[in-house]
């Protein structure tokens, strides 16, 4: 599997090169025909700034993900159906929005944009390509939907429902991270971050002094 080093090589090689949409829509079986916003390059800042969500996200637009079907493939795994439903095989589509574990948490996400004044309502394009950039805060929205996914497509022991309470400590969690990585730059004091206080304001009643 691609580093992220080289993830980052083939996509940054030329200003010019672009994602081929046509190729991921075919490869996630998406009708040509359907009126949704396509993909962006997952390398565009709208999406986030964080190398590793941008690699983990290039991952999942190319289903470059180890499921437990593949796992079963390679004869490491004795049974690729899904432990928590027992319905199907846990493939890629199964394991992120097919399953009903998978189908709850999507749920409980669309709760989680509620709470913090999201009105956008997530399709299962939007779980396989992100938040499209034109909604608000959809840098945050997507960093929090891509810890979810790969939870999700964990064939480990990680997987598991999200609550709507876990979901938020996801976001909290996503907080503290930048609030830690800015105060590694005493040039601008933590108090006086408008950029990071601006993008957490719609958490403001969860956790943002």
């Amino acid at each position: 599997m691609a580093s992220t080093r080289h993830i980052r090589t083939y996509l940054t090689d030329s200003a010019s090169k672009k994602i081929d949409m046509t190729h991921l829509l075919l490869k996630h079986n998406f009708d040509l025909t359907n009126n949704f916003e396509l993909p962006n390059n997952p390398f565009d800042t709208w999406f986030t700034s964080q190398t590793y969500h941008q690699s983990f996200h290039f991952r999942v637009l190319h289903r470059a993900i180890t499921t437990r079907a593949k796992l079963e493939l390679y004869r490491i795994l004795d049974s690729a159906v899904c432990p928590f439903c027992e319905e199907a095989d846990d493939d890629f589509e199964h394991a992120l929005y097919k399953c009903a574990l998978s189908k709850f948490t999507w749920q409980n996400f669309q709760t989680y944009l509620g709470l913090v004044g999201v009105t956008f309502t997530v399709t299962t394009a939007n779980v396989i390509f992100g938040i499209p950039r034109r909604v608000k805060h959809s840098n945050i929205i997507n960093i929090v939907a891509n810890r979810i996914k790969k939870i999700l497509l964990s064939p480990s022991s990680d997987r598991r429902c999200l609550s709507v309470d876990e979901i938020v400590n996801i976001a909290k969690d996503q907080f503290q991270l930048e609030l830690a990585v800015a105060k590694r730059h005493p040039r601008v004091p933590v108090s006086q971050n408008y950029v990071l206080k601006k993008k957490w304001e719609t958490h403001n009643q969860f956790f943002v002094a």
